[in-house]
């Protein structure tokens, strides 16, 4: 079984025992669950060698929403809360209707995971802001938050490059698209120890 794999059942367990506020009780572990089955499944496809594009479009804009709605939850700011709930929404209806106009959805479609980061990218910083920006500030290290906002910068700052140019480098660079599908795994286990780390400082 592949790291992240295990990585994530670790954070699907984390889940079930922490104390989160509604409706993040139920949320997080049914979206670890999900994470799981997705890139089991995902892993599944790959070593059969079957196409797996398809499910990763669809998914992607769900995990875009759910770390999106678990960050701004925790925004103090009640306007700017509800201003991205509206955004969440509104790309949630983009994507759709991107996928509706799409010719071929095995293909991977960059323009609903450049979205996703131009959605998910502001939350992130807006929370790092009013971290920063509080009157009594902790230790960012033991802050689970920070973790949490961490891993999400590092793994999707880092794996933009990649999904932008996805289909490019399927068709003319492959080897150079090989490395950063590695590195895109190394980021994205490093997305799953942050988290790992959020749950047991939380």
């Amino acid at each position: 079984m592949p790291w992240f794999l295990l990585l994530i059942l670790t954070c699907l367990i984390l889940s079930l025992f922490i104390r989160e506020k509604q409706p993040f009780t139920f949320l997080l572990p049914v979206f670890f669950a999900t994470l799981l089955f997705i890139e089991s499944l995902c892993y599944y496809f790959k070593v059969i060698n079957k196409n797996n594009i398809l499910i990763y479009n669809f998914w992607f804009p769900v995990e875009f929403a759910i770390y999106s709605f678990w960050v701004v939850s925790y925004l103090g700011n009640q306007g700017y809360k509800k201003i991205v709930i509206y955004c969440i929404l509104f790309y949630l209806v983009t994507v759709g209707y991107i996928y509706m106009r799409a010719s071929n959805l095995h293909k991977f479609n960059t323009i609903s995971f450049q979205l996703g980061v131009i959605l998910l990218i502001p939350v992130l910083l807006l929370k790092l802001y009013e971290f920063i920006n509080e009157s009594a500030i902790t230790h960012p290290f033991k802050n689970a938050l920070f973790w949490l906002i961490s891993g999400l910068l590092i793994s999707y700052l880092g794996s933009f490059f990649q999904f932008s140019v996805e289909n490019y480098l399927q068709e003319n660079h492959k080897d150079l698209l090989e490395t950063l599908k590695f590195f895109n795994i190394l980021l994205t286990e490093s997305l799953y120890c942050c988290i790992i780390v959020y749950f047991i400082l939380s």
